[in-house]
């Protein structure tokens, strides 16, 4: 197989972005670590499995990470207040440590913000063309709030 496939083959994975948030968690002076990277999970009641990317976490605090290469292209639109860059990330907090079930109980999960370094711009809107679709024939857009 010629180089240039091999590349384009890779390329077309998350698997770049995967090793490179791993170097960069490894190599960062913080307390985040590599807690487990390829994480195997498994549903005994959906007979499912499957892997986590990456889970980082610090003392008492994990995060799941997962790495997606997506077809196309992401056009993130920011209003002109929104130009001013955020450290504020939208989580899912999970109380594990109570263990609570069943998991729609309110305590078990709630949706919580904190504050994250690097800085980033926030936008709730976001369009996308699928490359996919053109190739087909279609031209499909789609917005959608991150």
């Amino acid at each position: 197989m010629k180089k240039n496939r091999l590349i384009e083959l890779i390329n077309d994975t998350g698997y770049p972005l995967q090793i490179s948030i791993e170097d960069q968690v490894r190599q960062a002076q913080s307390k985040w670590r590599i807690v487990a990277p390829e994480h195997h999970w498994s549903d005994s009641e959906s007979v499912q499995d499957g892997f986590i990317d990456l889970v980082i976490g610090q003392p008492n605090f994990r995060l799941v990470v997962e790495c997606k290469k997506i077809d196309g292209d992401w056009i993130f639109l920011l209003p002109k207040q929104a130009a001013v860059l955020k450290t504020r990330t939208r989580l899912l907090e999970v109380d594990m440590q109570h263990q609570v079930y069943p998991a729609h109980h309110s305590g078990a999960f709630q949706w919580v913000d904190k504050s994250f370094t690097p800085h980033t711009h926030e936008s709730i809107y976001c369009v996308t063309l699928n490359i996919q679709d053109i190739v087909c024939g279609r031209v499909f857009t789609t917005s959608c709030a991150v």
